[in-house]
């Protein structure tokens, strides 16, 4: 079982890791602007454009399975999602304090 400071540590060096290719996989999926420009609206609602956005993994929930999540890093915020459709946040993690700093959980708050 693996603590969650160690899974919010490999949860960011995924991130960190498909940054480069997220743009590009994205934009693949989808055959017309208008079909890009719809499912980009309804994510990112709440938010402006990303630095970050893929599928990652998250564990969580009543049984503790993984399950496939649209995840988003914006400024201090993480935010996922169901789906890439799903316009609700189905949760986000805010770093508080600003500034770069390490992983440490208690920079973090979860909502």
């Amino acid at each position: 079982k693996l603590g969650l400071k160690y899974q919010t540590t490999l949860l960011i060096m995924l991130i960190i890791f498909q940054f480069e290719d997220s743009e590009e996989d994205f934009d693949s999926r989808f055959d017309t602007d208008d079909e890009l420009s719809y499912r980009r609206d309804s994510v990112y609602s709440c938010v402006s454009l990303p630095y970050f956005h893929s599928f990652l993994y998250m564990k969580g929930g009543l049984i503790n399975t993984w399950k496939r999540r649209w995840c988003v890093l914006k400024d201090e915020t993480f935010l996922w999602f169901r789906s890439k459709q799903e316009a609700l946040k189905q949760g986000w993690l805010h770093k508080k304090g600003g500034g770069s700093s390490t992983l440490s959980r208690r920079n973090w708050k979860k909502r």
